[in-house]
């Protein structure tokens, strides 16, 4: 089943060459080379010209047809191991891979502004939430046709993130969710507290001067509605109506809704109490990292701060799900990233086949984890590194969390407006009825509702 795109590909690259024998000889003077995607752009540059191989300067038409470079864009920790699996691809399909090496922050707006001019990737790694916007933009082809036997080597919520409208817009290979990093050294126990009213007792117990309790990013002069989420869902809240089955719906913001209300007045009163410092997060990295925070409230991709911290400070850790709030679980958002085909590709049978047949194979979902541990997609990897208790807890949280939403709705200026919200409340300066009434009235402007 996984093989018959790579099938198929064969099949195109026989008729090409039979084509190329009944032509006219004249286009045999006809020479091409592969050049990179975009002007602005690095690639990986001696890695690369070992192990991909591009047309040959002087080679005909067809022959230069029938291995155009399959342009990948990608950030620079997951290059490498793209670039690894190169030369199998080509010698089983006689297509080059060609890596273009890119910010990721910048990946997003550059395939939407590059893509309809034709001078955009034909595959890119990108976050989930990217999703409405990129299909808005009419820049990504779904993947429906994923064969089944792949789509059951990954997490459900892992494709759930990457779906809009029934249709899955990526190949998953990562998700990422927070949870709580705890200094056991301090805390004198590895028993993680169950419940909120047991973890404000443990701070109250072994904590003195200017230790703080939760290190919560947030507060101070960084608006971060993201790492606050989970006080809001605890209690049912959300951004936006949210169905697990049927994903989000934007007729109306939720955050004004009593539920997002009384998350975020239970939080306001842990703040008022001094348990939760105004902190950015550069500050909640900065306690914990020098062992002066109890906990710090944060993702995956803090775990070589916290080692580094742990190491230079002398204290030990652990990873826990978040405590219960008056017997509510909070529902922290996960994210996950992702391989996104093109819609504009003119190899799609190629594309599909790196995608399906390399890409998802569960050797280079292992060297993608391994590249930038956080948390693997696929069931596989996950269960060998399960016996990680970082990983184990981490993918505890998930389960308990949802996608963040990745509707077009969803747009920085929403965020921007919720965040700014939560900064007020969190720095004092409103209380959260009024914050988030005047937030819920602004973003239901922004979408039309």
């Amino acid at each position: 089943m996984r093989s018959r795109y790579r099938i198929l590909v064969g099949l195109v690259l026989a008729f090409a060459l039979i084509a190329a024998a009944c032509g006219d000889d004249d286009s045999a003077g006809d020479t091409t080379t592969t050049a990179a995607a975009t002007e602005d752009t690095t690639t990986t540059t001696e890695a690369m010209e070992e192990t991909t191989t591009t047309a040959a300067a002087e080679t005909t038409t067809t022959e230069a047809a029938a291995s155009d470079a399959l342009v990948v864009w990608a950030d620079e920790s997951r290059s490498p191991a793209i670039i690894a699996i190169a030369p199998a691809f080509e010698e089983a399909t006689g297509v080059a891979i060609e890596v273009v090496q890119k910010d990721f922050g910048a990946i997003r707006d550059e395939a939407i502004q590059l893509i309809p001019t034709g001078e955009g990737p034909d595959v890119f790694i990108g976050a989930h939430d990217w999703t409405g916007p990129l299909s808005d933009a009419g820049v990504v082809a779904p993947m429906n046709d994923l064969p089944a036997g792949t789509a059951g080597d990954f997490f459900d919520p892992s494709l759930t993130a990457f779906t809009l409208g029934g249709s899955l817009y990526a190949l998953p290979f990562q998700m990422e969710g927070i949870a709580m990093w705890m200094n056991t050294t301090l805390a004198a126990t590895t028993d993680a507290p169950a419940t909120f009213e047991d973890l404000t007792t443990l701070c109250d117990s072994v904590l003195s001067g200017d230790q703080a309790c939760i290190a919560l990013p947030g507060g101070a002069d960084a608006a971060d509605a993201y790492h606050m989420f989970p006080f809001q869902s605890a209690f049912g809240g959300s951004i936006f109506t949210f169905d697990p089955a049927a994903g989000y719906t934007a007729d109306t913001a939720g955050i004004d809704e009593a539920e997002s209300i009384a998350g975020v007045d239970f939080m306001a009163g842990l703040v008022e109490a001094g348990y939760i410092p105004s902190y950015n997060y550069g500050n909640a990295q900065e306690a914990f990292q020098q062992g002066d925070a109890l906990f710090w409230m944060t993702g995956p991709w803090a775990r070589g701060d916290a080692e580094t911290g742990a190491a230079n400070s002398g204290f030990e850790f652990q990873v826990i799900s978040i405590p219960t709030m008056e017997g509510n679980t909070p529902r922290p958002f996960f994210g996950a990233q992702g391989i996104y085909l093109s819609s504009q590709t003119t190899q799609e049978l190629v594309a599909k086949t790196f995608i399906y047949d390399y890409l998802a194979t569960p050797e280079v979902q292992q060297a993608l984890y391994e590249a930038d541990p956080r948390l693997p997609a696929n069931k596989t990897v996950a269960e060998v590194v399960s016996s990680d208790p970082i990983v184990a807890a981490f993918t505890q949280s998930i389960a308990n969390g949802q996608p963040m939403p990745n509707i077009p709705q969803m747009t920085g200026d929403v965020w921007d407006s919720w965040g700014a919200a939560m900064l007020q409340v969190r720095n004092g300066e409103s209380d959260p009825t009024t914050a988030l009434t005047a937030a819920g009235e602004q973003i239901n402007g922004l979408i039309g509702a």
